[in-house]
């Protein structure tokens, strides 16, 4: 549900209110009651939801917005735009005691925080007055790097993805966004590896190593080939990945990025990972930092 997030807001979502009611009235004065049934359904549906909005406007304007859970780490940009909104803080307010432009503000509540640093966390935490355990909420962040985790990823997907062999790139651009959505989602990434800002993306620090060492137990065989004017390397599995190494959440997330990219080509996974904060805010060559906060920029 979409939250309103001033009183601007609020009011405008109550005229859209009105003037939908209003537009059912002209409908129904036009092809009566039956000819406005469908356009009245589709409509009242839309009022029901803006009403919601409203309603939750107010409660959290009452009653403020609870005490957030360290475990709701996928959350913590939505809490922290409703404690906002709960204290009555406007952005403009947020912005000053941020040391920051009122504009900035917004940028970071249309993206809910996403990647945001611990310790811009914690300062809007602390202008907001309200607590939301930062050690704890850092600590899910921190996992080391997981080889046979990441080795069993790999040959998840060699043996899931379309074509039978499966390149370099498109393989490294699948091990980033199994592991960026996680994190998004858990607070943790899958394989515990750290990715390097490279011209093609960001790239797993680990993963060459991992599929040397599949390589040379006989797990994976490796072929050249000619793509167009370039030179590509390509895996066949020949080894089934352990699979009990995740567990069923872990393995239903590996299958919905396999379905989502299985048709995608190598070049267009590439453009789609230069869209991404972390990349984009970063060097090329220096590590990546997910905790990076969309629109800051390297320094």
């Amino acid at each position: 549900m979409f939250l309103l997030k001033s009183d601007d807001q609020r009011q405008k979502t109550i005229k859209r209110i009105e003037g939908l009611r209003a537009q059912i009235e002209r409908v129904r004065q036009k092809h009566g009651a039956e000819g406005a049934r469908n356009f009245e359904t589709i409509t009242q549906r839309q009022i029901r939801e803006l009403e919601e909005q409203v309603k939750d406007y107010d409660r959290l304007k009452q009653d403020g917005p609870g005490a957030f859970r360290p475990q709701d780490v996928s959350e913590i940009g939505t809490y922290l735009i409703r404690a906002r909104v709960a204290s009555g803080m406007t952005q403009a307010a947020l912005a000053k005691h941020l040391d920051v432009s009122q504009p900035m503000v917004h940028k970071y509540e249309i993206a809910e925080y996403q990647g945001a640093s611990i310790h811009t966390l914690a300062e809007v935490a602390k202008a907001l007055n309200v607590s939301l355990d930062i050690e704890a909420f850092s600590a899910q962040r921190n996992v080391e790097y997981q080889p046979v985790r990441q080795e069993a990823v790999i040959l998840y997907f060699l043996q899931q993805v379309n074509n039978r062999f499966l390149g370099r790139t498109k393989l490294m651009k699948l091990l980033y966004y199994t592991d960026y959505e996680w994190l998004e989602k858990t607070g943790a990434s899958i394989t515990g590896d750290a990715y390097v800002a490279k011209p093609f993306g960001p790239m797993p620090k680990h993963a060459l190593e991992a599929l040397q060492r599949l390589e040379k137990r006989g797990a994976i065989r490796v072929e050249k080939t000619k793509v167009v004017n370039y030179d590509q390397e390509r895996y066949l599995p020949l080894e089934d990945p352990d699979a009990s190494v995740f567990t069923r959440e872990e393995l239903n997330h590996l299958e919905t990025i396999a379905r989502r990219f299985e048709h995608w080509t190598a070049k267009q996974m590439t453009n789609l990972s230069h869209e991404d904060w972390p990349w984009k805010s970063t060097r090329l060559g220096e590590e990546i930092s997910f905790l990076r906060l969309r629109g800051e920029k390297p320094i």
